[in-house]
């Protein structure tokens, strides 16, 4: 790999304006290139030749059973060029994890209201085959009213839904994200190993794409408790 260190640093490193990329999407990247290395060998290359890798607190978390917790939240993810205007739009990824088994769906949409989540929240049913007991999301104020740790109001649409797909509506604590840990990793995870580094023809091509990583990428990986 040494002929292609300089390009691994500067995937990793990014820009003034730009962070990194991650080790993961350095990997595939380079698959694509026909650079076949196990990505165990790339990430002591990268440890040795591009100071990758600081310590990370991690927080355990409480077990739950299969089907009780789905946690969701919206993350960034950048700008794609709209075919018909030519103007960038920002896309946002409604991330869907349910918690027992980390298995994960992406919803990208141009806005963060209401009809997002709900399609967000139906498209991801479909696609795992059934609802949770239990949704935990962040106080958005398109599904959360008014924000409060004990006494929260849901917007009425919002709460209809819950009560017609049969889930609980449980609001992260307000500037907490520890609140719902296993969604807020997994943010910057779907927007730098999936989304950064690509080009996309519209929104329905993100989407589709976001679909098949789900399965391919995202679905695939081993998770040391679970």
């Amino acid at each position: 790999m040494l002929p292609h260190k300089v390009q691994i640093r500067d995937w990793l490193s990014g820009s003034e304006n730009d962070d990194g990329l991650r080790l993961t999407k350095v990997h595939r990247l380079l698959v694509r290139r026909g650079i076949e290395v196990p990505y165990s060998s790339l990430h002591r290359f990268a440890a040795k030749h591009s100071e990758f890798g600081k310590g990370r607190i991690t927080v355990r978390c409480a077990p739950c059973q299969p089907g009780e917790l789905t946690e969701i939240d919206f993350g960034r993810l950048g700008y794609i060029v709209d075919p018909e205007t030519l103007r960038r739009q920002l896309v946002w990824a409604l991330v869907v994890v349910l918690v027992y088994s980390r298995h994960m769906y992406v919803h990208v949409t141009h806005r963060q209201r209401l009809e997002d989540i709900i399609d967000g929240l139906e498209a991801a049913w479909d696609f795992f085959g059934g609802v949770s007991a239990r949704v935990i999301l962040d106080n958005v104020k398109s599904a959360i009213t008014k924000p409060d740790r004990y006494d929260p109001f849901f917007q009425r649409i919002f709460n209809d839904y819950a009560g017609y797909r049969g889930f609980v509506i449980d609001p992260a604590v307000v500037r907490h994200p520890t609140g719902k840990p296993h969604v807020e990793r997994q943010v910057p995870y779907v927007r730098d190993n999936f989304f950064r580094g690509e080009t996309f023809l519209d929104l329905d091509h993100v989407q589709r794409d976001a679909i098949r990583w789900c399965l391919e990428t995202a679905g695939t990986r081993v998770h040391g408790t679970t």
